[in-house]
């Protein structure tokens, strides 16, 4: 018996790291030719009752968290082999007495070619700049520490940009951050449905594993995620569709399957997105 409990868990392992997901929501694999510019806005908003708590049961929590984040990203590409990108995030998140709002994270980062001849396998390094802090108690803005990620990204079928052939990518993300916190191990399985160049249908398997301060628990419902280790396992289903030549309007939702440490979230996100060709 205890053999099947411990091939269990090294099994709910390997799911959390092959189909965790990238916490980097805008990293679609794909180099920009140079010149090429993409901008996109992301309007996002989540709320919990419940939590998993550190032995994964689901709680009640003492009040509803509501988190509004607004983000804003723009990619660049600087050569073939090089694109440059950038983020910024504006927060709104309140539950009960607690709440924070004002600038969370900047990041800047460069992605790659893995494979010259094929794009949509790229790997990519990001600084995180954490710069807002609340006002009131311990709550910070976003990470609330400076960070780096390293990614790996893989895209195989069909171009996602074209109709036709369905694609799938994957990737994984690990996260280092400054002193003691909890570095995390993240990356995606996901499936587009590619109705034609217009419209796009998708389903992702996301979530993440914590690699250090597995057993440090949250103090409040808000504050840096960055000091805690958390598990989660999440599923996210969208549609796109181009609103005109190079304007694209994607709708999002998401759900937390099974997590650690962590709210038992859902969330509706809005993303407007658009191409500025070389």
């Amino acid at each position: 018996m205890s053999n099947i409990k411990l091939w269990s868990r090294r099994l709910f392992l390997f799911l959390i790291v092959i189909i965790a997901s990238s916490e980097n929501v805008f990293a679609d694999n794909y180099m920009r030719s140079e010149g090429e510019g993409y901008y996109t806005s992301r309007l996002q908003y989540d709320t919990a009752r419940d939590r998993w708590d550190l032995n994964s049961t689901r709680v009640p929590m003492n009040c509803t968290a509501r988190n509004w984040t607004l983000t804003q990203h723009y990619e660049y590409g600087l050569s073939y082999y090089n694109t440059v990108f950038g983020s910024a995030d504006y927060l709104d998140r309140t539950c009960g007495i607690y709440g924070a709002s004002g600038i969370g994270d900047i990041s800047l980062g460069i992605r790659r070619r893995l494979n010259i001849y094929k794009n949509g396998r790229s790997w990519e390094a990001e600084a995180i700049i954490p710069t807002g802090y609340s006002t009131t108690g311990n709550s910070t803005i976003g990470s609330g520490l400076y960070g780096l990620r390293l990614g790996i990204f893989g895209s195989f079928g069909g171009n996602a940009d074209e109709g036709g052939t369905p694609t799938l990518e994957t990737g994984a993300n690990i996260y280092d951050w400054e002193g003691t916190a909890a570095k995390q191990l993240t990356g995606y399985i996901k499936y587009n449905v590619i109705s034609s160049d217009v419209r796009h249908f998708y389903g992702v398997i996301e979530g993440g594993y914590a690699l250090t301060n597995r057993n440090q628990n949250t103090t409040t419902t808000i504050n840096r995620v960055s000091d805690y280790g958390y598990d989660r396992i999440n599923t996210r289903l969208g549609f796109s569709t181009k609103m005109t030549l190079n304007w694209r309007i994607a709708i999002e939702g998401t759900h937390v399957l099974r997590g650690r440490n962590i709210n038992d979230s859902n969330s509706v996100v809005l993303i407007f997105s658009r191409n500025f060709s070389s």
